[in-house]
Protein backbone atom coordinates (compact mmCIF):
# COMPACT_ATOMS: atom_id res chain seq x y z
CA UNK A 1 0.00 0.00 0.00
CA UNK A 2 3.05 2.20 0.70
CA UNK A 3 4.57 1.59 -2.76
CA UNK A 4 0.48 2.53 -4.47
CA UNK A 5 0.64 6.02 -2.64
CA UNK A 6 4.40 6.51 -3.44
CA UNK A 7 3.32 6.04 -7.04
CA UNK A 8 0.13 7.93 -6.97
CA UNK A 9 2.33 10.69 -5.86
CA UNK A 10 4.78 10.67 -7.91
CA UNK A 11 2.70 10.82 -10.94
CA UNK A 12 0.80 13.52 -9.66
CA UNK A 13 3.94 15.83 -9.62
CA UNK A 14 5.09 14.22 -12.93
CA UNK A 15 1.78 15.10 -14.56
CA UNK A 16 1.82 18.67 -12.94
CA UNK A 17 4.72 19.40 -13.88
CA UNK A 18 4.33 17.97 -17.54
CA UNK A 19 1.40 19.84 -17.30
CA UNK A 20 2.44 23.67 -16.33
CA UNK A 21 5.11 23.35 -18.76
CA UNK A 22 3.17 23.93 -21.44
CA UNK A 23 0.43 26.60 -19.88
CA UNK A 24 2.96 29.18 -19.41
CA UNK A 25 2.30 32.47 -20.98
CA UNK A 26 3.44 33.90 -23.64
CA UNK A 27 5.30 36.81 -22.84
CA UNK A 28 3.96 40.66 -23.77
CA UNK A 29 5.44 42.35 -26.96
CA UNK A 30 5.58 46.12 -26.67
CA UNK A 31 6.74 48.32 -30.05
CA UNK A 32 8.38 51.43 -29.41
CA UNK A 33 8.94 53.91 -32.52
CA UNK A 34 11.12 56.77 -32.39
CA UNK A 35 10.41 59.60 -33.58
CA UNK A 36 6.24 58.91 -33.95
CA UNK A 37 6.57 61.96 -36.20
CA UNK A 38 8.30 62.46 -39.04
CA UNK A 39 9.22 64.55 -41.95
CA UNK A 40 9.25 62.89 -45.48
CA UNK A 41 12.48 61.06 -46.09
CA UNK A 42 13.71 60.65 -42.41
CA UNK A 43 14.83 57.37 -40.54
CA UNK A 44 12.48 56.06 -38.12
CA UNK A 45 13.36 53.18 -35.28
CA UNK A 46 11.17 50.54 -34.03
CA UNK A 47 12.50 48.94 -30.86
CA UNK A 48 10.20 45.29 -29.28
CA UNK A 49 10.80 45.07 -25.71
CA UNK A 50 9.79 41.54 -24.27
CA UNK A 51 8.09 41.52 -20.94
CA UNK A 52 8.88 39.89 -19.10
CA UNK A 53 12.55 40.16 -20.26
CA UNK A 54 14.25 37.34 -20.93
CA UNK A 55 17.62 36.81 -23.47
CA UNK A 56 17.74 34.32 -26.84
CA UNK A 57 14.74 36.13 -28.86
CA UNK A 58 15.05 36.70 -32.36
CA UNK A 59 12.73 39.44 -33.61
CA UNK A 60 10.48 39.98 -36.53
CA UNK A 61 9.51 43.51 -38.37
CA UNK A 62 6.46 44.08 -39.61
CA UNK A 63 4.32 46.48 -41.89
CA UNK A 64 0.40 47.18 -41.74
CA UNK A 65 -0.62 46.95 -45.32
CA UNK A 66 -4.28 47.76 -46.09
CA UNK A 67 -6.82 44.17 -46.95
CA UNK A 68 -9.65 45.84 -48.52
CA UNK A 69 -11.21 43.05 -48.84
CA UNK A 70 -11.35 42.49 -45.47
CA UNK A 71 -11.48 45.68 -44.32
CA UNK A 72 -8.34 45.57 -42.28
CA UNK A 73 -4.45 45.11 -42.08
CA UNK A 74 -2.29 42.02 -42.95
CA UNK A 75 0.96 42.18 -41.93
CA UNK A 76 3.99 41.93 -44.21
CA UNK A 77 7.65 41.04 -43.07
CA UNK A 78 9.92 43.57 -43.60
CA UNK A 79 13.55 43.60 -45.48
CA UNK A 80 16.32 42.07 -43.73
CA UNK A 81 13.70 40.20 -40.92
CA UNK A 82 12.66 36.72 -42.63
CA UNK A 83 15.16 34.98 -40.72
CA UNK A 84 14.90 37.21 -37.69
CA UNK A 85 17.19 39.96 -36.59
CA UNK A 86 19.25 38.90 -32.82
CA UNK A 87 18.52 43.06 -32.57
CA UNK A 88 15.96 44.14 -30.69
CA UNK A 89 15.64 47.38 -32.50
CA UNK A 90 14.97 48.00 -36.49
CA UNK A 91 16.17 50.91 -38.47
CA UNK A 92 13.62 52.02 -41.28
CA UNK A 93 15.63 54.37 -43.54
CA UNK A 94 13.70 57.21 -46.11
CA UNK A 95 10.80 56.71 -44.39
CA UNK A 96 7.85 59.20 -46.67
CA UNK A 97 4.67 58.17 -45.42
CA UNK A 98 2.58 57.36 -42.62
CA UNK A 99 2.60 53.52 -41.61
CA UNK A 100 1.75 50.78 -39.54
CA UNK A 101 4.38 48.59 -37.53
CA UNK A 102 4.76 45.25 -35.44
CA UNK A 103 6.80 43.17 -34.17
CA UNK A 104 7.10 39.22 -33.11
CA UNK A 105 9.67 37.16 -31.63
CA UNK A 106 10.70 33.96 -31.60
CA UNK A 107 13.16 30.87 -30.29
CA UNK A 108 14.03 27.87 -31.41
CA UNK A 109 13.94 28.38 -35.64
CA UNK A 110 9.99 29.80 -34.90
CA UNK A 111 9.57 26.71 -32.96
CA UNK A 112 8.13 29.15 -30.68
CA UNK A 113 6.68 32.69 -31.51
CA UNK A 114 4.86 35.13 -29.62
CA UNK A 115 1.75 37.82 -30.99
CA UNK A 116 2.22 40.06 -32.83
CA UNK A 117 2.85 43.08 -30.41
CA UNK A 118 0.30 46.26 -30.66
CA UNK A 119 0.14 47.94 -33.80
CA UNK A 120 2.11 51.59 -33.55
CA UNK A 121 2.02 54.40 -36.23
CA UNK A 122 4.82 56.26 -37.73
CA UNK A 123 3.14 59.57 -38.81
CA UNK A 124 4.70 61.36 -41.88
CA UNK A 125 4.01 64.98 -43.43
CA UNK A 126 3.30 63.03 -46.61
CA UNK A 127 0.83 61.19 -47.82
CA UNK A 128 -0.50 58.45 -45.84
CA UNK A 129 0.37 54.57 -47.11
CA UNK A 130 -2.27 52.50 -45.76
CA UNK A 131 -5.72 55.41 -46.10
Amino acid sequence: MGNSLLRVLGLLCLSSLVCCEHTEDKPELVLIVSPSWLSPGASVTLRCEVKPPSAGWAFYWYKAVPDISQRNYRYELLPDSIRGTVEDFYIIHGQRNTAGYACRAGKGNQEYLTDYSEQKIVWSQGMCAFL
